[in-house]
Formats: structure tokens, C-alpha cells, sequence
């Protein structure tokens, strides 16, 4: 079962083939260029695009006609065309107004590259030396509809065999979500009026122990307090921008009902402010999710700050490793225990005969006078300053308290946490768990 784009008198360049398992396809388009296919509610478009920028202009043209059609929608296949000229090395530079061309399709349908795996390149000349070229020709883009059907959808740059093409192999990832993930901070907690006092309730309460101890105790209680208090207070955020949103509908008819009757017209106001408020803690907790942090004011953009969380965790997903003897190691469980203990191997303690002599060798750039002054213990004003340094939004530790936290519970925190790191000053020891973090592996590009 096969469905192509030949013609009469023109050999087809594309092939679209099934599993009988699924429902037949329903051909939308074809073209020299692109073959559009309906499989259920979603299009899938595979490509060919010609070698001359003239030409690849009727494909960008057809491809907008597609986007308005408004459905989720995932493209595959030889685009004859990159996105930067760092996708391409050896031979001449890239054009640039294909570039751009290239860019402002993808920008006017609303599509964004699929994460991919594998290979960085999918197209080699096949020569060697100076006059070897690599370029990142063949990719997957899809709408934004496509990635709310599908979030871990990706795909794999696999090995070139036989054509100067590499194959693509995508697919959902289907990667079961973290137990030990932990709750962190939320932005949405801070324009609540009974925030400040849910916190210093928790940190007045009396814990025995070391300044260290009782810092770390009562960040743990504030933890699970604040955890108790988000569910009581905003519970699931979506779920509450709906009944909000019959609330507002319910008095709406219940004022169109009754115009001139104030008490339904205040409630109708009542109902709109509250729905207003959950759709700001809505696009609050989406923006502190996506990580984009070059957004400062502007509208709610809660689509764009979903497309850029889903594009960053689909990212940032391990589907599969390398392990040391070569193996594609693909169950999470083996891919978690492989880090673990390629890890532990490489920081592990290892003897080193002859190590004091090598101190002697290193030369002493700090006079003493100098070293006395690192020793001297750091003000509740030094300790501030550094404090309010922090970027607000930074990525939270295994606590999941972030720089905003420390910057607005200042004022309540302050006594114990200028207390804690001068008792770790004084002892020059931190206890465990206080200085913890995260290890975050960098997909190489």
C-alpha cells in the first residue's frame, strides 16, 4: 500500500507507505514537492524540496495554504535547505536569502523543529579531506497543535548506509515521569495576601538543634506547608480557569436576565475578576516553567511559553545512551543506573603517590595578609548583597527553592540564614544535603 506524487510524463520523488493497522490515509495535496496526507484529525506532509531557491518558493507558498487548515501537522523529509549556516560544513556558505526564506515559512505556518537524537548531520558528499561536506538537510518540523497530541514526539539521525542521505527515525519517546522530582517554588504564591504570613507562621516555630540543623528543618516544614497551602488555595490551575469560566457565563445570563439588577451585575464583576486572576497565575506558572527569561511585559503568550516548555523537555529527554562498551542502552532504569555509575567512577577517591610535592610547585599569589582576610566572617550586609545577587528565576536545587524565594522572605528568613553560614564559616564545614545540586547533562551539538 503505497500512496506517491508521480504523475504522467514525471517520475515521483516520494513515497508514502502504512501499516495496515492504522486508518487508511486521505490524500489532502500533491505536488513535485510535497505529498499532504489526513490520518484521522492530524496531516502528515512528506518532502522533497528542489535544489534552486526559485523553485523551493512554490513549496514555501504551498506550505502556508497547508498551515491554514489549522490542524496538527508534522512535516518529514529533504528540505534541500538549513536553518543556520551552522548547520552546514565545507563548501561554499550558505545562501542567505534561502535562509531567510526557510525561516520566514516556518515562522508564517507556526512550526518548529522537532528535538532530534543521532547524528548532527543528515547529508554527506561522501568525499574526503578539504573537500568533504556535511549539512543538516533532512529534518521534522510540526504546529504547535501536533505537540500538544504529541509532547515526547522526536526523532533519530541515524547512520548513513547506502545514500548520501541519512535516514530519520521518529517516534514517541513515551519516557515515564520522574518519582523524585521535587516541588518547587512558585511565582504565583508571592501576589497572594496570606503567602507572607503562611510563611513566617512555619519559620517562628522552635527547632532544637545547630543554626545549620534548623535552617535546613525549617525549610523542610516550609516545604510541606507550602505544598498543603498550594492545593488548599489554587489546586489545579486549569481546572480552576474552568469552573471560573462558568461561573462568569452562569452570571452572565443571569445579568443579561436582569439588567437592571445590581446585585447580579456585582457578582457578574465578582466572577470576571476572579476568572482574570487565574488566567494571570495561569500564564504566571507557564513563563516560570518555560524558562524565557528575555520576556518582560506584554501579553499573556501562554501558547508560546507551552510550545517553549515542551520543546525544552523534549530536549532535554535522555531516550537512549552510549554506555562504555558501546551498547545503546534504551530501558530508563539501565539508562538511570549507567549514569550513576559512570559517575561514581570518575569522581571516585583514587590514590596519588608523591601529591605533596606538587603543592610546592604551585606558586603563592596570595600574600598573607590576603589569606587572613578570607577568614574573616562575612556581614549580614555581605550576605544580603550576594543574596540579591542571585538571578530570581535561577533553576532551583533538590530543595526547590529558587533565588525569588530568598529574595522576597528576606525579612523572615534572614536571622537564620546569616546565622547558618557564618556557624559553616566558622567550622569550615558544610553539612550534607546543604550544598546539594543537581548534575545536568549538556546533549552535545
Amino acid at each position: 500500500m503505497v500512496i506517491h506524487n508521480s504523475s504522467p510524463g514525471m517520475k515521483g520523488n516520494i513515497r508514502l507507505f502504512w501499516n495496515k493497522g492504522i486508518q487508511q490515509p486521505q490524500v489532502i495535496s500533491v505536488s513535485s514537492q510535497m505529498l499532504t496526507v489526513s490520518v484521522g484529525d492530524v496531516l502528515v506532509s512528506g518532502v522533497h524540496t528542489h535544489v534552486k531557491v526559485i523553485q523551493r518558493r512554490f513549496l514555501w507558498s504551498e506550505m502556508k495554504i497547508i498551515s491554514d487548515l489549522n490542524k496538527p501537522w508534522i512535516i518529514l523529509g529533504d528540505f534541500n535547505a538549513v536553518l543556520t549556516q551552522d548547520e552546514k560544513v565545507g563548501g561554499k556558505v550558505p545562501n542567505r536569502n534561502s535562509i531567510l526564506e526557510f525561516n520566514d515559512c516556518l515562522n508564517q505556518c507556526e512550526l518548529v523543529q522537532a528535538p532530534k537524537t543521532g547524528l548532527q548531520y543528515s547529508w554527506s558528499n561522501c568525499q574526503h579531506g578539504s573537500r568533504r561536506i556535511l549539512c543538516n538537510l533532512d529534518m521534522v518540523v510540526f504546529n504547535q497543535k501536533w505537540l500538544q497530541m504529541y509532547s515526547d514526539w522526536g526523532y533519530k539521525i541515524v547512520m548513513i548506509i547506502v545514500s548520501d542521505h541519512a535516514p530519520l527515525l521518529g517516534g514517541c519517546a513515551n519516557i515515564p515521569k520522574p518519582k523524585n522530582t521535587p516541588r518547587k517554588f512558585q511565582k504565583i504564591w508571592l501576589n497572594h495576601p496570606e503567602f507572607m504570613q503562611v510563611v513566617s507562621n512555619c519559620w517562628s516555630q522552635n527547632v532544637v538543634g545547630g543554626p545549620a540543623f534548623q535552617f535546613l528543618h525549617k525549610l523542610k516544614e516550609l516545604k510541606k506547608v507550602l505544598n498543603t497551602w498550594n492545593w488548599e488555595v489554587f489546586g489545579d490551575v486549569q481546572v480552576k480557569i474552568k469552573e471560573a469560566a462558568d461561573k462568569v457565563n452562569l452570571a452572565t445570563q443571569i445579568s443579561d436576565a436582569n439588567p437592571f439588577d445590581e446585585d447580579a451585575l456585582a457578582n457578574l464583576v465578582q466572577d470576571q475578576n476572579e476568572h482574570a486572576s487565574r488566567e494571570t497565575q495561569a500564564n504566571t506558572l507557564m513563563r516560570q516553567k518555560a524558562r524565557v527569561k528575555w520576556i518582560k511585559e506584554g501579553s499573556a503568550n501562554t501558547n508560546f511559553f507551552h510550545t517553549k516548555m515542551k520543546i525544552r523537555n523534549a530536549k532535554n529527554m535522555i531516550s537512549e545512551l552510549e554506555d562504555t562498551e558501546g551498547n545503546i542502552v534504551a530501558d530508563q532504569d539501565k539508562i538511570a543506573e549507567a549514569l550513576v555509575d559512570h559517575f561514581q567512577k570518575k569522581f571516585e577517591f583514587q590514590p596519588i603517590s608523591g601529591a605533596e610535592n606538587l603543592l610546592d610547585l604551585i606558586p603563592k599569589l596570595i600574600i598573607e595578609e590576603d589569606q587572613q582576610t578570607l577568614h574573616i566572617l562575612p556581614e549580614e550586609e555581605e550576605i544580603k548583597a550576594a543574596i540579591f545577587d542571585m538571578d530570581p528565576d535561577s533553576a532551583p536545587g533538590p530543595d526547590g527553592f529558587s533565588g525569588i524565594f530568598f529574595r522576597s522572605c528576606w525579612n523572615i528568613i534572614k536571622n537564620d540564614l546569616v546565622a547558618t553560614i557564618k556557624f559553616c564559616w566558622r567550622r569550615r564545614f558544610i553539612p550534607k544535603g546543604m550544598n546539594s545540586s543537581f548534575l545536568f547533562l549538556l546533549p552535545k551539538t
